[in-house]
């Protein structure tokens, strides 16, 4: 699983209280493999383990089966991003304007 986006809200290189540390908790106690990409926070700490952002790149994209939108920066091009990844959840409504494969690849959260 990716997840984009890490800061708690888009442009800011802030992690305080930030959802997207919250989730990928959740998510590596439940056994997932979670990497994440965020261009405003290259690496942090979370539970004692340093953790650095992947690049965002096709082959990130297409290696992993779920890529989650948590903070929707302004860098980030939508459409590429859902026409490279296999499932996309998005928390920020921020592929709303991708038309195409949109509706079969993308889930509202």
């Amino acid at each position: 699983m990716l997840i984009l986006g890490v800061a708690y809200k888009a442009d800011v290189d802030d992690l305080c209280e930030s959802p997207a540390l919250n989730l990928m908790q959740i998510l590596q106690q439940k056994g997932a493999l979670v990497s994440y990409h965020d261009q405003h926070i290259p690496c942090f700490t979370l539970d004692g383990v340093a953790t650095s952002a992947v690049a965002l790149d096709q082959e990130t994209l297409s290696s992993v089966d779920c890529v989650v939108i948590m903070t929707a920066h302004s860098a980030y091009s939508w459409p590429w991003i859902v026409e490279n990844s296999r499932l996309v959840g998005d928390t920020r409504n921020a592929t709303k304007s991708v038309a195409g494969a949109a509706p079969t690849k993308v889930v509202k959260l």
